[in-house]
């Protein structure tokens, strides 16, 4: 709604360059400038659209450059498929309630789970040197989370030592500079969002009872209601007596793990879950979406079958995995949340227009939630006539 707004009330330039929450979100922003080209009742729509093709143009991303180290396609797409069909990431009813799926607002953690796999990738063609350092950069001016990037992408080239992996750290380099610049010369501010807190204990077992449980059985089954019941605790024992399933398949060789792989997205996954509960203080469901994906991928790294595909008794772990994701994610397919049971979008606009129609104001405020000023939007009264441009026009 926030992007709605500047995008509707500044220039191009302005809304592009304007921070919210204390760092620049170039690749949300730019699509919603895409919103005052067409009927401002369409912004919502337009947005999910753009949000959805996002995630799915991300998803085929992640299935390229995964395979530099995995040929197994079941792996693959186990480790592609979660970004359009996550089991986390919608969100609850609760106060931290935050939807990712088919979110501009939160793009950014989809985006950070396909730089990781962006940072691994060795492109064989033109094409995919030049796809890569480009989307780095992209990502770097939308988040500064990718700065967590850089010890991943240095490690990369003291191993390759190639061109594609120097400029894409020169693209996280300048991402990280305008990001932490804008904060320390005061062109962005975190403002009242969150509070810091250092606590690697707290980090830790959040990870083991909160973001790994939540990334491998869903938020369907993990409501508020059973945490810290047996219930809870009997959630948090079948997640884990998976993962070591898992790790155990590896260490046996019943299947050809990629540890390499497997370590640096554990790694990634519990650096970045650290990362965000200290800058926030606090959980939120928002953040359990890029470490359960990037968990999801360290255990899909582990399993590529040793043997024929499909037959052997080295294909049985994969099997059991695609199975468990395959249940949980049609489990969370909907979840409820603030934005499904928000005040329609189009209904607002209506009665925002009817505000404006005796040309007493010049803008309205108009909100889809009482919870949050982030459900609110300011439109200007000239812009609820905009039509669309290549509409025919009735005839007289």
């Amino acid at each position: 709604m926030i992007f709605v707004t500047d995008a509707l009330n500044m220039s191009f330039v302005d809304a592009v360059t304007t921070s919210m929450n204390g760092y620049f979100h170039l690749i949300p922003r730019v699509f919603a400038e895409v919103t005052t080209f067409l009927p401002v009742s369409w912004a919502a729509a337009v947005m999910t659209i753009e949000a959805a093709l996002t995630s799915a143009l991300l998803s085929v991303l992640v299935y390229v450059a995964s395979g530099s180290h995995v040929n197994s396609t079941v792996i693959r797409l186990l480790a592609a498929a979660p970004l359009v069909v996550a089991p986390v990431g919608q969100g609850g009813m609760g106060h931290d309630g935050g939807s990712v799926i088919d979110n501009l607002a939160t793009l950014q953690f989809e985006l950070m789970y396909a730089l990781f796999w962006l940072m691994l990738w060795v492109p064989a063609g033109r094409v995919g040197r030049i796809i890569a350092p480009t989307v780095v950069l992209l990502v770097a001016l939308s988040t500064p989370l990718s700065a967590i990037g850089l010890p991943l992408l240095a490690i990369r080239l003291l191993v390759r030592r190639d061109g594609t992996g120097l400029l894409m750290m020169v693209g996280l380099v300048i991402g990280a500079a305008v990001q932490y610049g804008g904060l320390a010369l005061g062109y962005s501010s975190r403002g009242d969002i969150g509070h810091t807190r250092v606590d690697p204990v707290w980090v830790a077992k959040e990870y083991v009872g909160w973001s790994i449980p939540n990334a491998l059985l869903g938020e369907t089954w993990w409501r508020q209601t059973v945490r810290h019941t047996t219930e809870h605790r009997a959630l948090v024992a079948a997640a884990w007596l998976l993962v070591l399933a898992i790790v155990a398949a590896a260490l046996l060789k019943v299947t050809r793990p990629r540890w390499h792989v497997a370590i640096a997205a554990f790694g990634y996954s519990l650096l970045l879950t650290g990362i965000e509960l200290a800058s926030l203080g606090a959980t939120a469901d928002r953040y359990l979406y890029t470490p359960g994906l990037l968990a999801i991928a360290g255990l899909a790294a582990l399993l590529p079958p040793a043997g024929p595909a499909w037959r052997g008794p080295g294909n049985v772990p994969v099997v059991v995995l695609a199975t468990v994701l395959v249940v949980v994610c049609g489990a969370n397919f909907r979840v409820d949340n603030h934005r499904a049971f928000a005040r329609s979008w189009t209904t607002a606009v209506d009665q925002a227009r009817e505000q404006c129609a005796d040309g007493a104001k010049s803008e309205v405020t108009i909100s889809t939630h009482t919870k949050s000023r982030y459900w609110t939007a300011t439109i200007p009264c000239r812009k609820l006539n905009v039509s669309i441009p290549w509409a025919p026009r009735a005839r007289r």
